[in-house]
């Protein structure tokens, strides 16, 4: 009793505002919608304006309007934008006053975008996770099991080291159990099985091919107590049959979360393979005629990110009358895993968490050739500290990666599409 006390005091505060917001999510009136996503466009497109260098320059040249006074003057007058374009611009997207924070994507194409962050910018979309399995059944004393991966698990030093204890004190008072995506060795997978078998969650959170690999690997080790339900997310699922693989192992139904850390938490399925629905409040969608899924976040950040083309794709969305998408079938992209010859799995997350506290790695590849491994980077010269700290989080990634050569190369390999990524088989 005292345990679940202390689980509803701090989570009291994100379940009370998704409890506001649940009613709208469910049944929400498109007249309010209209009115709000206009307002918050507006809000967001003027603090860009006014504060960052890369769009007030783009109106200066006569690109964009200064105003915004209409949803279609907002989709045909503000140009599209794209992570490659805003990264060639970096210097270009900071304010005034310094961020409280750097967050970085992980960089599925193996070029990952580094951007400032405020401090409490990530309540939003934090509420929008609540809502959205507050939808699925998720109650405020249910225990999350999640498969999941921390950049500062993989280093050393006292920084990672408290920042590490800082997440198992956070969990604990969230009545959270986690353990590494990192680490989906047959030995380990064998160890989460176990440690879930005993805490016994209500909900299973995970990364969507770690949740498809346990899935597929304990068959004989099904859950025998009732789950509610397990989300998916990070990725697409990896295998046209993972839904039910995942779904039939757990007994439970498998909802998809859509997002990303670039332009946050954007929508949820609500129940079994359903469209996921957009948190109009936040995020304003738009889909192009090829499917491309392109976001407005509507809430106060350090880096505003105005008409954003995520990369990723949706192949079916409903809009409100105002134009807006308020629910959509999200394709998605993979990001990229191999298996080591020892049965071990690694994520492209998982690498880009091995360099990227090296500032001057501008890309990086592993190239797989049989059973030899070669870590390739676009960089300037690595110093000998740099090299070690790369090394020792392979190491600690997995311990068959801590000796592999590292390479310096001008370019990346790319695929038939021209995408490079994290992994090269």
């Amino acid at each position: 009793m005292g345990y679940h006390f202390l689980s509803r005091y701090f989570k009291k505060s994100r379940f009370s505002e998704a409890g506001r917001l649940l009613p709208k999510w469910l049944e929400c009136d498109e007249s309010e919608v209209a009115a709000m996503q206009l307002e918050r466009l507006q809000s967001v497109w003027q603090d860009a304006v006014a504060n960052i260098p890369y769009y007030a320059e783009m109106v200066k040249r006569g690109e964009a309007p200064g105003q915004i006074t209409s949803f279609a003057m907002f989709s045909e007058t503000i140009p599209i934008s794209t992570r490659t374009a805003l990264k060639a611009k970096s210097d270009k997207l900071l304010r005034r006053d310094p961020p409280h924070h750097l967050s970085a994507t992980s960089g599925s194409t193996g070029n990952p975008f580094e951007f400032g962050v405020f401090r409490d910018e990530g309540e939003v979309n934090a509420v929008n996770q609540i809502v959205g399995q507050m939808a699925n059944g998720l109650g405020i004393d249910d225990r999350t099991f999640w498969i999941w991966g921390h950049a500062y698990t993989l280093g050393g030093g006292m920084k990672g080291k408290w920042k590490l204890l800082e997440r198992r004190l956070k969990d604990k008072c969230l009545n959270y159990v986690r353990v590494s995506a990192y680490h989906l060795d047959p030995q380990s997978i064998g160890r989460y099985v176990d440690l879930m078998r005993r805490c016994k969650p209500q909900v299973v959170l995970g990364y969507s091919a770690a949740l498809d690999l346990l899935a597929r690997s304990n068959q004989a080790l099904k859950p025998d107590w009732d789950i509610k339900f397990v989300l998916a997310t990070a990725e697409r699922l990896p295998f046209p049959d993972s839904r039910a693989v995942i779904s039939g192992y757990f007994g439970a139904p498998l909802i998809m979360e859509y997002g990303a850390v670039d332009f946050g938490v954007v929508s949820y399925e609500r129940g079994v393979n359903s469209l996921s629905h957009v948190f109009w409040w936040s995020h304003y969608v738009e889909v192009s005629h090829t499917g491309e899924i392109i976001v407005t976040p509507l809430y106060h950040r350090y880096l505003p990110l105005i008409r954003y083309n995520t990369g990723d794709q949706a192949s079916e969305w409903r809009r409100f009358a105002h134009g807006a998408v308020r629910e959509m079938r999200v394709v998605g992209r993979l990001d990229d895993f191999i298996q080591l010859p020892d049965g071990s799995v690694i994520h492209g997350q998982g690498l880009f968490h091995c360099i990227r506290h090296v500032n001057s790695i501008k890309g990086a590849q592993l190239i797989a050739n049989d059973d030899r491994f070669t870590l390739t980077l676009i960089t300037d010269p690595l110093t000998a500290a740099e090299t070690e700290s790369i090394k020792i989080r392979l190491k600690n990634l997995n311990p068959a990666l801590g000796n592999i050569p590292i390479q310096v190369v001008e370019d990346l390999q790319t695929n038939r599409a021209g995408k490079r990524s994290w992994i090269v088989k």
